[in-house]
């Protein structure tokens, strides 16, 4: 039996010339499945399908924004009789409406089923529906991920490791509160790092949600992974600034920058997103005075639209980023995901510029969504874009450049920076998270 693996670019463009971060879940697939089966994996971003190729099933990993390029691939080989699966985020949100595309789709972790999958695709008894229980596991099981497999690729000079899963926080606009609701599940620290210790790259990217969930827990990480010199790049909440002992180990154990989602400098919009609690204890700025004092670099993720937002909050953003140098930062425009509270509300509302805007072949990326309170959809959207611009402008690359504490710490520190503001790198990183 043979299996094709593909990942779905955003529509049918190939961009050959890319660079793109490889997708982790098709390394995990690609270990999860018996040496008895063979395995091909395309990556639609950048190559082109071989429809022609012999294969008895095909295996989509969709999010919400590929998922009608990834429709077009499941039709194009069932109308070859071809059996195809589906799974990933969009189908756990919306498995009916993926259910149209596909023989068969996987609802929540692959790690529990995907055996089971290729079990009845071996045996020509595919079921229409894969459903893992969140529920049974309190821990996230460690598949070391065959990374092999994206042998003679170009992507992202960074490997991806995985440490935990979920978040405990509910936040409205959030994809993955909807699915995880509020559970949060790690791997053991020794597979983790057995997994970094097996990487020959010296950067990392850990992919998980919220690296620092559990702080005493992630503190144990980093000591365990401090020897081994690597560097990298985490997501995490902005409560980690209320632990100094974290902050140090994650400083000593390479970590070089942290994407911390501030979302908005509005405490009336922070309330309405169910993120009040970011800024309880102390103010953003202080916060991002202690992460740079233990030298960290910050990305900070801004998003605007909601109905307490106005024009002026954006541009007041902007300053706030160049005025407190952050490394890196997101002027993102809100984007209602489907099984969020965010997007019921708009829609039953009747703000939604698209019935189902991830369905729709004129959407483009940037591209307003929805009405929003007090801007034209058009004004918030060119807001959005233009503050991003300014923020990566020279003057405001050099003038964020001088922070010793963080950004020219020392030479990792000066190379990340760089390489994230003035190379054409900075796309991928920026657009990835």
């Amino acid at each position: 039996m043979k299996v094709t693996l593909i990942y779905p670019s955003f529509k049918k463009i190939i961009k050959k010339n890319q660079i793109n971060m490889y997708p982790l879940s098709v390394a995990v697939l690609a270990a999860l499945t018996p040496d008895r089966i063979d395995v091909a994996f395309y990556d639609d971003r950048f190559e082109e399908i071989p429809y022609g190729e012999e294969t008895d099933l095909v295996a989509l990993s969709a999010e919400t924004y590929n998922v009608l390029r990834a429709y077009e691939i499941a039709d194009r080989y069932r109308s070859g009789n071809i059996p195809v699966v589906i799974g990933g985020i969009h189908a756990s949100l919306l498995p009916d409406e993926v259910s149209a595309h596909a023989d068969s789709i996987v609802i929540g972790d692959a790690e529990q089923i995907w055996g089971h999958v290729l079990e009845d695709a071996e045996n020509n008894r595919l079921q229409r529906v894969y459903r893992s229980s969140l529920e049974s596991e309190k821990t996230l099981l460690h598949v070391p991920p065959k990374r092999n497999i994206f042998k003679g690729r170009r992507y992202f000079p960074s490997d991806i490791v995985e440490t935990g899963r979920g978040c405990v926080h509910a936040c409205d606009f959030c994809v993955v509160a909807c699915i995880y609701r509020g559970r949060y599940r790690t791997k053991t620290i020794e597979d983790i790092a057995n997994d970094v210790s097996s990487i020959r790259q010296k950067n990392l990217y850990f992919a998980d949600d919220n690296f620092v969930a559990s702080p005493q827990r992630t503190i144990d990480l980093c000591k365990a992974i401090a020897p081994l010199k690597k560097r990298w790049v985490v997501e995490g909440g902005i409560t980690l600034v209320n632990h100094d002992e974290l902050m140090k180990w994650m400083s000593k154990a390479g970590c070089v920058c942290i994407l911390i989602g501030f979302e908005s400098l509005n405490n009336e919009t922070l309330k309405n997103m169910g993120k009040s609690w970011t800024n309880v204890r102390r103010s953003y700025r202080e916060s991002i005075k202690r992460l740079r004092d233990h030298g960290i670099c910050i990305y900070g993720s801004f998003v605007f639209g909601y109905d307490s937002d106005v024009k002026d909050d954006i541009e007041r953003t902007l300053e706030f980023a160049i005025e407190e140098k952050l490394a890196l930062a997101g002027f993102l425009q809100l984007v209602p995901f489907p099984g969020t509270p965010l997007y019921e509300r708009l829609k039953k509302q009747n703000r939604l510029l698209y019935d189902r805007w991830w369905l729709d072949p004129s959407y483009e990326m940037e591209k307003p969504l929805f009405i929003p309170s007090h801007m034209e959809p058009d004004e918030l959207a060119d807001t959005c874009v233009r503050c991003r611009k300014q923020f990566y402008s020279y003057s405001s690359v050099f003038r964020r450049m001088i922070d010793l504490k963080a950004n020219l710490r020392n030479a990792d520190k000066a190379f990340f920076y760089f390489m994230a503001n003035l190379s054409p790198l900075k796309n991928t990183i920026v657009q990835d998270n």
